[in-house]
C-alpha cells in the first residue's frame, strides 16, 4: 500500500526545508570528511572509566563522528570504552568528559576548550568509537551526527538521535524513540510483548520493527512516498493523504495497548515478527 500523506501544501514546505537541510547537510559532510580523512592518519588515544548510576538514571551519549555501541547489563556501574582518534593538537583540545549528576550520567565525546576553538573550523572534533555498557534498566539518550548507533539488551526507555546513519536496537522493552535522516532505523520489539511502544522518524530511509504475535498496538503511518507493510494483521480505523491509522491486536485500540508512531518522507516500513 502507497501511501501520499502531508499534502500538497506541507509537500511545499518539507521540500523546501529538505533542500536547506540538504545544503547544511553538504556542507557538514564536508567537514565530516575532512575531520574523517585527518583521523585517519592521526593520533589514537583509548579511554576507559567506570562511574556508578542510581537506579532507574539515565545515560546520556553526545558525539559525531565515529561508532556507538551500547549494552545492557545486571551491573550498576556505567563503563565506558572510547577509542579517540584525531590530529594531535584536536586530542589536546577537544576532550572526552564523563559527568556524574545526580541520577545522570553524561557522557561528551567533543567538549572544544573554548579559548582554543573560538576561531577554530566546526569539522575539528575526534572520531570517537564507543563501547558503554549500562544498566540494563536505566534510559538511554544518545544524539550524534554520523555514528551508527547499536543498542542491544537495554531495557529501560531510548531516545536515539542520528543524522546521516543507521540506528539498530534488540533486546528493547521500553518505549523507544528513534530519529535518522537518511539512515535506516531497524528494532526489535518482541520483548515489549503486549504493548510495544516505538516513535519511528526518516526521510529517506527504511525503517523495520519486529514484534510479538501477541503485540496491541495502535499504529499511525506518515509519508509522502514510502510504503507501509506488515506480517502482523492491521484493522483499518482511517485513511487518506496525509494519514493512515489503524490497530494491531484486533478489536478496538485501547489506552492499555502499545503505540507505533511512524513518519517518513520516502522511507518504507515493514513490520514483521
Amino acid at each position: 500500500m502507497t501511501l501520499t500523506g502531508w499534502g500538497r501544501a506541507a509537500m511545499v514546505i518539507g521540500l523546501t526545508a529538505s533542500m536547506a537541510v540538504g545544503v547544511d547537510a553538504q556542507q557538514s559532510r564536508r567537514g565530516s570528511a575532512r575531520n574523517q580523512a585527518d583521523s585517519q592518519s592521526g593520533d589514537t588515544e583509548t579511554v576507559t572509566k567506570s562511574v556508578s548510576l542510581p537506579a532507574n538514571g539515565t545515560v546520556r551519549v553526545r558525539t559525531f563522528s565515529g561508532h556507538v555501541h551500547v549494552t545492557g547489563t545486571s551491573g550498576r556501574d556505567v563503563t565506558i570504552k572510547a577509542v579517540r582518534t584525531a590530529r594531535r593538537d584536536v586530542l589536546d583540545h577537544v576532550h572526552l568528559t564523563i559527568d556524574a549528576s545526580g541520577s545522570t550520567v553524561t557522557i561528551n565525546a567533543n567538549d572544544k576548550d573554548r579559548d582554543w576553538s573560538r576561531n577554530r573550523d566546526d569539522g575539528d572534533v575526534v572520531h570517537t568509537d564507543f563501547d558503554i555498557e549500562m544498566p540494563a534498566t536505566a534510559s538511554l539518550d544518545v544524539n550524534s551526527f554520523s555514528s551508527p548507533v547499536e543498542v542491544a539488551n537495554v531495557t529501560g526507555d531510548e531516545r536515539l538521535e542520528t543524522f546521516s546513519a543507521t540506528i539498530t536496537v534488540t533486546g528493547a522493552k521500553g518505549s523507544i524513540d528513534a530519529h535518522t535522516f537518511d539512515g535506516g532505523i531497524d528494532v526489535d520489539l518482541v520483548g515489549a510483548g503486549q504493548k510495544p511502544q516505538l516513535t519511528a522518524h526518516t526521510f529517506s530511509g527504511s525503517i523495520r520493527a519486529k514484534l510479538a504475535d501477541s503485540a496491541r498496538a495502535d499504529v499511525q503511518f506518515n509519508s509522502f512516498s514510502g510504503q507501509f507493510d506488515s506480517d502482523l494483521p492491521l484493522t483499518m480505523r482511517s485513511a487518506r493523504r496525509s494519514r493512515v491509522a489503524g490497530h494491531f491486536g484486533g478489536g478496538s485500540d485501547s489506552s492499555s495497548d502499545g503505540a507505533l508512531k511512524f513518519e517518513t518522507f520516502s522511507g518504507d516500513v515493514r513490520i514483521v515478527k
